[in-house]
């Protein structure tokens, strides 16, 4: 028996009966065997098998569909130089290969 805190699962009838929205299938044609293209796009089977899992509940979210964790700089943001590049990096290391030396000898 289920409780209302419970989440419900789908069951077969659910998926059945669900209708395919932005189907990212490849569209039916009339040269190849059983009217599927001779040669199927990898990249939009995959986007369509995480959608399908996502429509079934058996995933949270479509990977795909993920948007990048960092966010672009704003316009006008200068681009910041790598920090082994920097004159105060360059003086620090310079400084821990003196200390370095004089410590080895």
């Amino acid at each position: 028996m289920t409780t209302p805190s419970e989440p419900t699962r789908p069951t077969f009838d659910d998926v059945e009966d669900m209708e395919p929205q932005d189907d990212a299938r490849p569209d039916r044609i009339y040269t190849g065997h059983a009217g599927v293209p001779e040669r199927l796009d990898d990249d939009a089977l995959n986007e369509a098998t995480e959608q399908e899992r996502v429509d079934a509940g058996i995933a949270d979210y479509a990977p795909s569909q993920v948007p990048n964790a960092q966010d672009d700089l704003p316009d006008g943001t200068p681009d910041m130089p790598a920090v082994d590049q920097t004159e105060i990096y360059q003086e620090e290391l310079a400084e821990a290969q003196r200390v370095a030396r004089e410590q080895g000898s």
